[in-house]
């Protein structure tokens, strides 16, 4: 029995997204929170808010673009940063995450699509509330040049994402692999104090929410860059990232992804018959190396039964 895992940043639409919605009105939002209770899952839902035009997200957008395909960007209707504002304080009232399984979470979709005044009012309002806020963040080389373009800076130095600030930096090392978007200083972060967590992004891209894959990606991507053996990330640590250093990223505290007394009973148990867990010789190394999800047998959700004997879907009272 462990600690079950967190994803800390997924995409969860992107199953399911063709076509499907147009214009979204709060009846789809109040769909979303009902499908994660109904489901059982534990989940913090935040929708990608930015008050910048289209077109200013990019660079070199005017040498790059025809001018229909400009003026069609510069059609898009930028979001109404009132109304986001107003609809993320009343999800902070109605569904704080610490009063509700499911919760609410404030995202800001990354630096460069939003105005430096509605971050800082979105940071407000997380503290305000005591809510989590989460950012996309220097995921990809444009990013990185986005950065120089923009601010003159990395989009790290930007937002002073530093570890005395209390920030997490979320390792996504799937996406890392599957874009080619380099690899995390993820030794460099945990030398420095600053908490990391994992996630696995969405399936359009990542093709995957198994965080079995992400932990194992996650322990061996770092191995490929760094000769320094002494210097390698392991197991252990980044079964932390994905359990305790998920919780701590999202406002719980230590108050999940641990066992112990008082925790919120959030559990994962696998048989000891599987075959990633046979023999058992070390469970954390084979846990992130190892087990995929075929020897995942039990989950406990809010400490009720969400899965039983393989079986997803069990009611709840």
């Amino acid at each position: 029995m462990v600690p079950g895992t967190i994803n800390g940043h997924q995409h969860s639409h992107e199953h399911f997204q063709k076509g499907r919605l147009e214009n979204l009105l709060r009846d789809h939002l109040d769909a979303v929170f009902q499908a994660c209770e109904d489901i059982g899952i534990r989940a913090l839902v935040g929708l990608a808010m930015f008050d910048k035009p289209v077109d200013s997200h990019f660079p070199w957008v005017e040498d790059a673009c025809t001018p229909d395909a400009l003026e069609m960007l510069r059609a898009i209707p930028v979001p109404d940063r009132a109304a986001l504002l107003a609809l993320s304080d009343e999800l902070a009232r109605s569904k704080h995450p610490h009063r509700h399984r499911v919760g609410s979470v404030l995202w800001a979709s990354a630096p460069h699509r939003c105005t430096d005044g509605f971050l800082r009012e979105i940071r407000a309002l997380a503290d305000r509330h005591a809510r989590p806020a989460t950012v996309h963040v220097q995921e990809t080389r444009l990013q990185v040049v986005r950065g120089g373009l923009f601010y003159g800076r990395t989009m790290i130095e930007h937002l002073d994402l530093l570890a005395r600030s209390g920030a997490t930096a979320r390792h996504d090392p799937r996406i890392n692999l599957l874009l080619g978007a380099g690899v995390q200083l993820l030794r460099a972060l945990l030398d420095a104090g600053v908490n990391v967590s994992l996630g696995s992004d969405g399936t359009a891209s990542s093709m995957t929410t198994n965080m079995h894959i992400v932990m194992g990606s996650a322990a061996a991507l770092y191995k490929v860059r760094e000769a320094d053996l002494g210097q390698w990330v392991d197991a252990r640590e980044v079964f932390a990232a994905a359990t305790v250093g998920g919780a701590r990223a999202l406002g719980y505290g230590d108050r999940l992804g641990t066992l112990a007394p008082g925790s919120l009973a959030d559990l994962a148990g696998y048989r000891l018959d599987a075959p990633s867990l046979l023999p058992l010789n070390d469970a954390v190394r084979q846990l992130v190396y190892a087990e995929r999800g075929q020897g995942l047998d039990l989950m406990v959700v809010d400490g009720e039964l969400a899965m039983q004997d393989g079986r997803l879907g069990l009611p709840r009272p």
